[in-house]
């Protein structure tokens, strides 16, 4: 409640500041700094008018916290990737359909839909059951109210319903999956399902985990 009857204040507040930024030498002499301060200012400039209500946020905030939906999807993609190819490059089968007209970009193309297909519908099955377990234990949130009810969310810079947010939330997993699907895959052909394949992959996938903790929200 507290965090709702700020919000007004917390935006308004927003020009001074970054009135308070621009006096500030780092920031003044640097043109980015400064391009950024204004979009800012502009961005907030169009959830001034929206009507926040108090929104409990002990849904939204557990649904993003089962870190280990993360690694599972993760696994199940490699799994699939390194299956798919790995069998066909093992048993000469990619070579043999390769080497028809047109066999090897049909090959390839049918592989890479179906690991897009499998990744998309991974994504949609785990972290739907998150959304729904999650809704199940804490009675859900009112679909048509502002996220900017929540503390934690009131940095959002457009207005944004809790069902609006939902729909970015499983849209973003899902791009992140078929980014993750398609770096695999590369791999995967690069090396042809090999131990090297598993190799890269394992490290480019690390390194994500690693940046993921160490950069800031």
């Amino acid at each position: 409640y507290a965090s709702a009857a700020e919000y007004r204040s917390f935006i308004e507040d927003m020009e001074r500041r970054a009135e308070a930024m621009r006096g500030v030498s780092i920031f003044a002499k640097s043109r980015f700094s400064a391009a950024n301060i204004e979009k800012t200012v502009k961005d907030f400039d169009k959830v001034k008018d929206i009507h926040v209500t108090p929104v409990d946020g002990r849904f939204l905030m557990p649904m993003q916290e089962f870190y280990l939906t993360d690694i599972l999807c993760i696994a199940l993609i490699c799994l699939f990737c390194f299956r798919l190819f790995g069998y066909d490059h093992d048993s000469g089968m990619g070579n043999l359909i390769s080497s028809a007209p047109a066999g090897k970009s049909v090959l390839r193309s049918a592989q890479m839909s179906a690991v897009w297909i499998m990744a998309a519908l991974t994504v949609v099955t785990l972290y739907g059951g998150n959304l729904i377990q999650t809704a199940a234990l804490t009675g859900g949130e009112y679909m048509d109210d502002y996220v900017q009810g929540i503390s934690a969310f009131r940095n959002v810079a457009f207005p944004c319903t809790v069902g609006m947010y939902l729909i970015l939330f499983l849209a973003g997993k899902i791009l992140a999956a078929l980014l993750n699907a398609s770096v695999c895959q590369f791999f995967c052909v690069k090396f042809g399902g090999g131990k090297a394949a598993w190799l890269f992959y394992g490290g480019v996938t690390a390194a994500g985990f690693f940046l993921w903790f160490l950069i800031p929200d």
